[in-house]
């Protein structure tokens, strides 16, 4: 151990960490299970730390969120249902979108554009400079959605999201229009978790195939221009899958 250091409350009852860290431009950024976002220097030093807990809200009113960086700016979201972009430099806001609902899913930067999904089962487009909606497409409708969802998988042409539903949405990434459909369906009985369907796997976008897996117990590849299915392997997967040779 090289060093350790503390970025603010822990996993409890009703509060997790949800956001994995990012390390970029030689700074370590972390947000707590309170919606606490700190820059962390490589040497374990905290160089700022940002509540982002509204102040109409209280801390124990909701958590989790995600966290990318991309085009200059470190984006959160957040279980408050905001979407922002701070400064890297300082944690000083640059814009801020109000998404109406719990955003704990990891956002994705890419090409000028955040994407994001929300807890109402709705997909963000949002400009990075500005924070300007770009657009917007709805998933299947769902009862809830696991904390800390995927994060969007972004390829040359098109963007593919995840939802609680199971459903997996792929659309052009510059005009939102949609591509296909497809859903990570299955179960495996006899397990608790086999009822909850949330697409816990990020899509990962390897060539022209889709990856994506369940946490009822599905891993599934998908042709990426049509959305049609190339296997089904009947295990779950809580992050993205690694393809290998």
């Amino acid at each position: 151990v090289q060093w350790s250091t503390n970025i603010g409350e822990g996993d409890s009852r009703r509060h997790r960490i949800t956001a994995d860290p990012v390390v970029a431009n030689g700074r370590i950024f972390v947000m707590d299970a309170k919606s606490t976002v700190s820059a962390i220097a490589l040497s374990g030093e905290t160089l700022w730390s940002v509540d982002l807990t509204p102040v109409q809200d209280g801390g124990n009113d909701a958590g989790g969120g995600g966290l990318a960086f991309g085009d200059g700016k470190l984006i959160v979201s957040s279980g408050f249902g905001k979407l922002r972009a701070l400064d890297p430099a300082t944690g000083g806001e640059i814009w801020l979108q109000e998404l109406d609902a719990p955003a704990t899913g990891t956002p994705t930067v890419s090409r000028g554009l955040v994407y994001v999904v929300s807890g109402d089962n709705v997909a963000w487009a949002v400009n990075s400079d500005t924070g300007r909606v770009a657009w917007q497409l709805e998933g299947a409708s769902d009862v809830s959605n696991v904390s800390g969802g995927p994060a969007p998988a972004v390829g040359d042409d098109l963007v593919v999201f995840a939802f609680g539903s199971g459903e997996l949405q792929a659309a052009f990434r510059k005009g939102g229009l949609r591509r296909w459909d497809a859903t990570v369906a299955g179960q495996r009985r006899g397990i608790a978790a086999n009822t909850i369907s949330d697409i816990t796997g990020d899509p990962v976008i390897v060539g022209d195939t889709v990856f994506a897996g369940s946490h009822s117990g599905r891993i599934v590849a998908v042709n990426a221009d049509s959305g049609s299915r190339l296997w089904t392997a009947k295990d779950g997967a809580l992050g993205p899958v690694w393809p290998a040779g």
